[in-house]
């Protein structure tokens, strides 16, 4: 695992699509109004939480190594706890928390959380408030049918996570998103304010509509991803993210009247994106397909006369249009290479918008990339 920021666990609004996700196909990661309970993550405390994870299970054998912890002003003294506390257990029926260790904590915990949120409840078998926000979550479980995973942490039997986290006092809760601690609860908590912990790590309708797009995108299914993005763009038409990638799905699927149609109803913030210049290039490069010689025509030309920029960038825009990005980007390096000046240096910004186009071939787009700074170098 790479590192793990701090988490901003304050007043800011999430920004639906910020990052975009390197993967594009992963679960947003949220920033959340800070929940019941007042709780700040230091500077820190997930540095490479992943190498930690994997340390500490590599030089402890997993085994936990018991400390105390508060677990609240309810939780009666050793001396007097009752003998037959409830306690909870993953093979129960009514509760369906999954135990989560030191040793599993990166998969079930942050790679999970990368498909969709992940709730951590720390607590004790000695807490009765730890038992019943245990009950809240899992009532909640169970009307929501999977859209958020439980977990819990023993917090006697897991010193090391207890100690990593820095926690004090029990119950304490921290939900994850894409691998981002995202929000926290404390304390004691009645059934709404567990209620509304949970919801606040749900994604909306239209991140789900776009998330599923995303996944269906990275997995090749256009078909399914188109559908998920119309449907995000009928729940807010001014969802730029899910325009352009609309646009990306059109122009891969040979529907560049359809494309340029959903180009046009980008919002004049989405016009500022990069992703915007990209696809304008993209676009126009396809329509100019339409009128261009075939390509054995552009190549004679070409074999006449090396110099002849403009046969050069008429045969890139035909390979654009066909998807053929070696061939594209070959014939733009050459133009960059012979003179920048040509058409506003058209060679180069025409081979930026490629790379984005040609996403799915990282190797060549790196080649491609390493030649052109040789060039302009």
């Amino acid at each position: 695992m790479g590192k793990l920021p701090s988490s901003r666990v304050g007043s800011e609004p999430r920004v639906r699509g910020a990052g975009r996700m390197a993967a594009k196909g992963v679960a947003l990661a949220r920033v959340h109004p800070h929940a019941h309970g007042e709780h700040r993550w230091k500077t820190g405390h997930f540095t490479c939480l992943g190498g930690f994870l994997r340390e500490r299970c590599a030089t402890q054998g997993g085994q936990p190594v018991r400390q105390s912890l508060e677990t609240g002003p309810d939780v009666p003294t050793p001396e007097v706890w009752p003998s037959a506390w409830p306690t909870l257990t993953t093979n129960s029926k009514e509760f369906r928390h999954m135990d989560v260790t030191l040793a599993n904590f990166e998969r079930e915990v942050l790679l999970a959380s990368r498909e969709l949120p992940v709730i951590v409840q720390f607590w004790s078998a000695r807490s009765a408030a730890c038992q019943q926000l245990a009950q809240s979550f899992a009532k909640l479980e169970r009307e929501h049918q999977g859209r958020f995973k439980l977990t819990r942490v023993d917090a006697d039997n897991n010193p090391e996570l207890v100690q990593h986290f820095q926690l004090r006092s029990l119950p304490f809760v921290i939900a994850f998103v894409n691998t981002q601690p995202v929000d926290s609860l404390s304390g004691a908590v009645n059934d709404a304010q567990a209620r509304e912990f949970i919801e606040r790590q749900l994604p909306s309708p239209i991140e789900e509509a776009y998330n599923a797009a995303l996944q269906a995108r990275q997995a090749g299914d256009l078909e399914t991803a188109e559908k998920h993005l119309k449907a995000a763009l009928v729940l807010d038409p001014k969802f730029d993210d899910a325009r352009f990638d609309y646009v990306e799905v059109l122009i891969s699927t040979d529907r560049s009247e359809d494309a340029q149609a959903q180009f046009d109803r980008i919002t004049p913030v989405g016009q500022a994106d990069p992703r915007h210049a990209s696809l304008a290039t993209i676009l126009a490069a396809r329509a100019k397909a339409l009128e261009l010689p075939e390509e054995d025509a552009l190549v004679a030309r070409i074999e006449q006369d090396p110099a002849n920029l403009q046969a050069r960038l008429e045969l890139a825009n035909l390979r654009i249009a066909r998807r053929a990005w070696a061939g594209a980007m070959e014939e733009l390096l050459e133009i960059v290479r012979r003179d920048r000046t040509f058409e506003d240096d058209i060679g180069r910004k025409t081979l930026v918008a490629v790379f984005g186009q040609a996403s799915a071939q990282p190797e060549l787009v790196s080649q491609t990339r390493r030649k052109l700074s040789t060039i302009l170098n």
